[in-house]
């Protein structure tokens, strides 16, 4: 596909990631499909990690989706919080 390894998916999370860290929640919570395994390290990459959770997928009854999250405020190089004041 024409979109992928040219970062636009990455810039466009960060907007929101940058968004959401502004508005303080506590956390960001996703849905993937089981098996996009590149979905999964894409979201790995920006520091969301796997629940455990795993819902039934809404349009294929024989697929799973897992749950990913993220708190906003951890910086996902050092694993440390980064909140900002």
């Amino acid at each position: 596909m024409w979109h992928r390894q040219r970062g636009i998916g990455e810039r466009l999370v960060e907007a929101v990631l940058d968004g959401v860290r502004r508005s303080d929640l506590p956390s960001i919570r996703l849905l993937v499909t089981a098996d996009n395994h590149s979905a999964m390290a894409f979201y790995r990459r920006l520091g969301f990690e796997l629940t455990g959770n795993e819902t039934p997928h809404a349009n294929d009854s024989s697929s799973s989706d897992c749950e990913m999250i993220l708190d906003p405020g951890r910086d996902p190089k050092s694993r440390k919080s980064r909140r900002l004041s």
